[in-house]
């Protein structure tokens, strides 16, 4: 089920997502049982995977959610009561050379994070998709999903460990 998220918002997307999948999860109860949900997305759809990830945490048992976001921006104020980096089933992959993952920013009384933990790392620039591009232009570059690519295929090899080894 597709969702156009361009014409909606935030919550209503969250929204939108959730019910197709509790729909989806009626229908086949007697295919699917102790379903284990991955959710996964970048940028903008890291956003939107971060909160959906968070109100699944609320509905389901969160021993069966998983999120894997890339370039996540802010998606919490963190002047709410929620802690929302208690989630251990929520991971943030953020590039150092990426600006996204700092919007919005932080302004007097009003400061943002994301739901889950955050994971920093320097990712070396990959060009092959920005050759037109002047790669002096601090942070652009850093936020082409080919570089989170890159970097998780060579993960096995920087761990010494093979893909299979990886949980």
């Amino acid at each position: 089920n597709q969702i156009n998220l361009e014409l909606i918002n935030f919550e209503t997307g969250c929204q939108e997502i959730i019910t197709s999948l509790n729909a989806y999860l009626s229908l086949n109860t007697n295919t699917i049982s102790n379903p284990i949900i991955l959710v996964t997305g970048h940028s903008l759809g890291a956003a939107i995977a971060n909160l959906v990830a968070d109100e699944l945490n609320n509905g389901v048992s969160s021993a069966d959610v998983y999120a894997y976001t890339f370039a996540t921006p802010n998606t919490v104020n963190s002047a709410s009561d929620e802690d929302s980096t208690n989630y251990t089933n929520i991971f943030n992959i953020l590039n150092n050379n990426d600006f996204v993952p700092h919007f919005p920013v932080d302004v007097p009384g009003n400061t943002w994070t994301r739901h889950g933990q955050d994971f920093h790392i320097t990712m070396p620039l990959n060009i092959d998709w920005i050759l037109w591009v002047d790669t002096a232009m601090l942070g652009i570059a850093g936020h082409g999903m080919p570089n989170y690519y890159a970097w998780l295929n060579n993960l096995p090899g920087t761990l010494g460990k093979s893909a299979e080894d990886i949980t």
